[in-house]
């Protein structure tokens, strides 16, 4: 805004916010939550003065069998780490 105080800001997309009348590009970065210049998003797929859209879709989980992991602390591997006893038939299994 110091650089650009007539811009407007009419778009925001996760992450990138779009601005109009920028006449001075403010300094670019690389770091982690640096500023970079991108490709303008889709204006529909922004949310600026708009309702959000929220997510409503539910999620069950449907396969609730789990395998119970049986360490032994005699049956190692070449790191040294303990291995679960039916380690073998999960492989075996394509598990």
């Amino acid at each position: 805004m110091k650089l650009n105080p007539k811009c407007e800001l009419v778009g925001i997309k996760t992450d990138c916010l779009v601005y109009n009348n920028i006449t001075k590009e403010p300094p670019l970065s690389n770091d982690w939550g640096g500023v970079k210049k991108c490709d303008v998003p889709i204006i529909k797929d922004c949310t600026i003065n708009q309702e959000p859209k929220l997510r409503t879709d539910k999620y069950e989980l449907i396969n609730n069998t789990w395998n119970k992991i049986e360490w032994n602390a005699n049956i190692k591997n070449e790191k040294g780490f303990m291995m679960d006893n039916k380690l073998n038939s999960y492989i075996d299994n394509s598990v």
